[in-house]
């Protein structure tokens, strides 16, 4: 009996270009395949529900990660890496996270994040 052909891919590729490509499992060279842990988004309570619709402008509106984002900041998380471990995200997705959320500040010069 010969030996089943193993179907190896070391093409370089687009990450997203399946309907080019193939359909490839695993990453294409030069990615990094990371499994990232899933962390269960914090549910606030309703006093803190109530605090964050009066500070955060249209907080009910807010996308889940966003409003996650800003329960953090109110429970004392006050930098984009300590949120990104709470929620078990980076740093820069807590950044782009908060890109439209009126009523966050943050001081570049300490690196701290605040609700006004």
């Amino acid at each position: 009996m010969e030996k089943a052909e193993q179907r190896r891919c070391t093409e370089w590729r687009p990450r997203h270009a399946a309907w080019q490509f193939g359909r490839h499992r695993g990453a294409a060279i030069g990615e990094l395949s990371v499994r990232r842990r899933i962390v269960p988004l914090p549910t606030p309570t309703e006093h803190e529900q109530k605090s964050l619709a009066l500070v955060i402008e249209e907080f009910e509106s807010k996308t889940e990660l966003q409003q996650a984002v800003c329960l953090c900041l109110l429970r004392g998380d006050n930098t984009h890496e300590k949120i990104g471990r709470t929620l078990g995200i980076t740093a820069g997705e807590v950044r782009a996270a908060l890109i439209g959320v009126w009523g966050v500040l943050y001081d570049r010069t300490r690196d701290k994040l605040w609700i006004r």
